[in-house]
């Protein structure tokens, strides 16, 4: 710290002042999302511990071992508050994790004094460390938001190894104060560049993946946890327009005789049932397939890549695989089977529309051969 020009300290702590604010109004509009207060901590977190580390210039005082504590530590909530932005489920799991790093970090600060480390190669080397993890988890959510994620992940390696410079130069170089001099006005000038990219990125990172969250609770059917009508239609457009000249098949699934298993045993097994026979299309088909509640008992797959050998197969295990099982009602065992109308065409040359024309004419005529049938139309 010694060796930062005092306007380069000045203008990096109130930046980070400024951020950290900033995030903590973001924090409390955006109904108290923990990672805006991490982020806001860990940019406070800096500027206190800068003021610890100024104290032995300022007043003769060392205050070096929280000083770099809390550096550290700001480092640390930057990787979980990125963390708890993922979509990721067990995000929880990875925070608990990462905890025990930082713990081991703390106790080698402490105890550095005794064992002969410096304190400042440790904090700068562990700092780097939290900065690579960093840009691991924002790798694993590149694929979602590239434009957005790819600025930010090459800022925390730049940073990384600035940090991973100055930790060396403070363990190789037997006078750091005028060795670190040229890495620490890197590291302030690197610093301020990730504060700024935090408070511009991050925020707009979290905004594109709450968009696309309430996207895909909007296309997911509640009862039934499959595509909504919509849902199905819209990613099934886009399939169709892929320029491919492989075959893809549509499949129209209803259900047979499923208003008098309402009418007998009651809506709510009705929607068990539903339930259970969404459940036996998705474990039946292909992770690549699409499956939609297209109506009451009525679902669609369409299989990318899919001709009729392989599509027969399939939807013949459907039927078997269904009419064979025992449905759970609220009270009882319930039997249900299914009539199948497929479709198989080349994408590029099939729309949507006459694609499920043709099936539902299929679908049409397996009822009328006595239900329990696969008919497919003639592409």
């Amino acid at each position: 710290m010694d060796v930062l020009l005092p306007s380069g300290i000045a203008a990096a702590l109130m930046v980070n002042l400024m951020v950290s604010g900033y995030l903590v109004a973001i924090y409390f509009y955006h109904e108290r999302e923990q990672a805006f207060l991490s982020w806001s901590l860990a940019c406070g977190c800096f500027v206190a511990g800068s003021l610890l580390l100024l104290c032995q210039h300022w007043f003769n005082i060392s205050l070096n071992m929280p000083g770099y504590t809390l550096l550290v530590f700001s480092s640390y909530l930057l990787l979980r508050g990125v963390t708890q932005s993922s979509a990721e489920k067990d995000t929880h799991r990875w925070i608990l994790a990462y905890l025990p790093i930082f713990a081991l970090t703390a106790l080698i600060l402490a105890l550095a004094v005794f064992i002969g480390i410096s304190i400042g190669a440790v904090a700068s080397l562990m700092m780097a460390l939290f900065f690579v993890i960093t840009e691991r988890m924002l790798a694993k959510q590149q694929d979602s938001f590239v434009a957005v994620v790819l600025l930010l992940r090459i800022l925390m390696v730049a940073h990384a190894l600035v940090m991973t410079l100055q930790g060396l130069s403070y363990l190789l170089v037997s006078s750091p104060t005028i060795a670190t001099a040229g890495v620490g006005q890197l590291a302030l000038f690197s610093h301020l560049l990730l504060t700024v990219a935090t408070a511009l990125i991050l925020p707009m990172f979290h905004a594109i993946r709450e968009k696309r969250k309430w996207i895909r609770l909007a296309n997911t059917d509640v009862l039934t946890a499959t595509l909504t009508r919509r849902g199905f239609f819209d990613l099934a457009a886009k399939q169709l327009t892929l320029p491919a000249s492989q075959p893809c098949t549509l499949l129209m699934i209803d259900i047979d005789h499923f208003k008098p298993i309402n009418d007998q045993h009651g809506h709510a097994t009705g929607d068990l049932v539903l339930q259970q026979v969404a459940k036996r299309i998705q474990s039946g088909v292909r992770k690549s397939d699409l499956v939609g509640r297209l109506g009451g008992e009525e679902f669609g797959v369409l299989m990318p890549q899919t001709d009729k050998r392989e599509a027969n197969a399939i939807a013949n295990r459907l039927l078997q695989q269904i009419a064979s099982s025992k449905f759970m009602g609220e009270k009882q065992q319930i039997s249900v089977t299914v009539s199948i109308g497929a479709i198989t065409g080349v994408a590029s040359r099939s729309g949507l529309e006459g694609l499920l024309r043709e099936a539902d004419k299929a679908l049409y005529q397996a009822k009328s051969r006595g239900r329990n049938m696969l008919q497919f139309a003639e592409s």
